[in-house]
């Protein structure tokens, strides 16, 4: 069996990964924003430092946008011209590429702790989990990030429990690798793994684990790393750099409630770890009956003792990488996607213990009836949007009966007593609904993710040094697709001078705001585009220019 884990875990990442890549733009949930970030800056208005419309943007380190940097770097090289879907596909494919290091990370570090069947499975289950489909496809940096600080992790381990050669080799790269963690996601990205050894020893009651691990050299050494780009940021931009920074990489995003915090890390570990947060309570409780057998410390030599400890390890290293997601106060639910592994590597060991017959039967068949209800509502929940959402009815209710199917194998086959299958089917519910959702659902429902049909009819409509009229900040997407003039009039005043050759006005605005838009103006609003992201129309305020008239614009706004 060891030696099919492998082509399993290949096909779980093929299935959950790579269908629709190309299917459609960038989405402006954090994808278009990273791409026009990426954009601008290859272009020489944001070096070293990102930018949006050429003023600094401060949600995230610049190193956060190295897939859509890469992407483009390679386009410009392979296929100079290539359109904005290549360049999506091509920085998605890249995310794909760290969410498969990030599972083969998984493995060995699974394997180093618990045995190679454990890792492998540990893998499989991180690849079959509902975050990592979801991240590859709108927060790079946020999957960056977690690369950075589970290499970090599992080098730190590898030193500390004794097992590999050089340890003191093996925890200068931990502590490099949680470096570049603050750099690609920010200082609560290096500190929550830090966290995690620590809390392990104060619920431990042991200072071996930390002290072992030697952070009187290492964080020096982080510093050293992180301090360079983040006090050049400081020393040019001041106050402006230094308040977002802990909220680095979702400084951007609205806060919410300071309370809403822990409800959103429970909230979203639950959901991104999907299907297997209903085996992960069934883990935690196989671990804490095994707690009392275990009281030496990390590296007490007792090999029955050791991966117990680990596992406790473990649980607190989950805690830690969930706190960040309780002191951001309103991210969005990627933000808990360095909970995955931890997970994903306490189910491999919980499954490697049901492969072999050491762990309660109650406590699989609780998770498969979890599951089983989680997976029913989901499917209710398709149905129950394909009767609002008609041009998708059809994708969303086959995605409904991939989640159902999937998600009541488990609970069949642990019905007929074979537990061990039950242990392996819970990977369907997203290796079955996750290639419906990219390569249909998605597609289909473009419209409500991006600006792609009104940035087209605006240039197939609209002469060519027209500008566009706001009356707030463009969506991402529209800057990434419509190579025009941005004029932002909240107000909707003087936009006599916006008028273009054609004497008409070109305006965008959401459609919540419609009625609002055709009250501020004198003319009659015509619509030349609606749909649920955005509304454009026009509206006309001047006689047609002469066609022999120069044509002049500005190309300050230009994107």
């Amino acid at each position: 069996m060891r030696r099919l884990l492998p082509w399993a875990l290949a096909a779980l990442l093929a299935l959950t990964l790579l269908p629709g890549l190309a299917a459609m733009e960038a989405i402006d949930w954090r994808e278009a924003r990273d791409a026009v970030v990426a954009r601008e800056s290859l272009d020489g208005r944001g070096l070293l430092h990102p930018t949006v419309a050429g003023e600094p943007f401060f949600e995230k380190p610049f190193a956060g946008y190295a897939p859509e940097l890469l992407a483009r770097l390679v386009l410009r090289r392979v296929a100079p011209g290539s359109t904005a879907r290549t360049e999506v596909a091509v920085s998605r494919a890249v995310r794909v590429a760290i969410a498969a290091a990030l599972a083969l990370t998984v493995a060995v570090v699974g394997t180093r702790c618990f045995g190679a069947r454990a890792g492998w499975l540990a893998a499989c289950a991180l690849a079959s989990m509902l975050g990592l489909p979801l991240a590859t496809r709108c927060d790079g940096s946020q999957l960056l990030a977690t690369l950075c600080a589970w290499l970090g992790i599992g080098a730190l381990l590898a030193a500390r429990i004794g097992r590999s050669r050089g340890p003191d080799a093996y925890r200068a790269m931990g502590y490099l690798l949680l470096a570049a963690a603050g750099l690609t996601g920010g200082p609560l990205s290096a500190l929550w793994p830090l966290l995690g050894f620590a809390l392990y020893a104060r619920l431990a009651r042991r200072s071996e684990p930390v002290v072992a691990l030697r952070p009187s050299l290492g964080v020096p050494l982080m510093l050293a790393l992180l301090l360079p780009w983040y006090a050049l940021m400081a020393a040019h931009h001041g106050a402006a750099f230094l308040v977002p920074v802990l909220g680095f990489p979702y400084a951007a995003e609205a806060r919410g409630a300071w309370w809403s915090g822990p409800v959103l890390a429970l909230s979203f570990t639950v959901v991104l770890c999907f299907p297997w947060s209903s085996l992960l309570g069934a883990a935690l409780r196989d671990a804490a009956s095994r707690l009392r057998r275990a009281r030496s410390p990390l590296a007490s030599g007792s090999a029955a003792s050791e991966p117990e400890l680990l596992a406790h390890l473990l649980v607190a290293l989950v805690c830690a990488a969930a706190l960040p997601v309780a002191l951001y106060s309103g991210p969005p639910l990627t933000a808990a996607l360095p909970v995955l592994p931890g997970v994903a590597l306490l189910c491999g060991r919980f499954l490697d213990r049901v492969l072999d017959g050491d762990v309660h039967a109650g406590h699989l068949s609780g998770a498969t009836r979890i599951t089983a209800i989680m997976g029913a509502t989901a499917a209710l929940l398709m149905v129950a949007l394909s009767t609002r959402l008609p041009e998708a009815t059809m994708s969303l209710r086959l995605t409904g009966i991939a989640l159902l199917v999937g998600s009541a194998a488990p609970l069949l086959a642990d019905l007929r007593g074979a537990r061990r299958l039950a242990a392996g089917l819970f990977a369907l519910p997203v290796a079955l609904g996750a290639p419906v959702v990219q390569a249909r659902v998605l597609p289909e429902l473009e419209h409500w993710l991006n600006t792609r049909e009104a940035a087209e009819v605006m240039l197939r409509v609209a002469p060519p040094t027209a500008s566009l009229v706001l009356p707030e900040t463009p969506p991402p997407s529209l800057r990434l697709l419509l190579p025009r003039a941005f004029v932002v009039s909240p107000g909707l005043t003087g936009l006599a001078a916006c008028a273009a050759r054609d004497g008409r006005v070109y305006l965008a605005f959401r459609p919540s705001r419609e009625r609002d838009v055709a009250r501020r103006l004198d003319a009659p609003l015509e619509i030349l585009s609606r749909t649920p992201a955005l509304v454009l129309a026009r509206a006309q305020m001047a006689p047609p220019a002469p066609q022999s008239a120069p044509a002049t614009t500005s190309d300050s706004g230009r994107r």
